[in-house]
């Protein structure tokens, strides 16, 4: 079985059409160049990135919107840290 749901029309008929590009992509690549992008910001805060172990696998995914999921969790976990923190 195979479930579909396009979250970004999700309550918003008529309004936002997207279209995905779905590809398999390796989940520890796509996570550490949101993580480098990530870290070049944290540092203007003088914050740091702390990284475990990355998940090793393939998915299928949007690669631009994943990119995004995940950088966006970075990057509110960035705000929301104090100055000289970490993330």
């Amino acid at each position: 079985m195979k479930l579909s749901i396009n979250v970004f029309s999700t309550g918003f008929p008529g309004r936002m059409k997207s279209s995905f590009q779905v590809a398999r992509l390796r989940l520890d690549t796509k996570l550490g160049e949101v993580i480098a992008d990530a870290r070049m910001l944290a540092t203007m805060k003088s914050q740091g990135i702390v990284v475990g172990d990355l998940p090793e696998g393939e998915i299928f995914a949007d690669k631009t919107r994943l990119y995004q999921l995940f950088f966006n969790l970075l990057d509110n976990a960035s705000k929301y840290a104090p100055e000289a923190g970490g993330t």
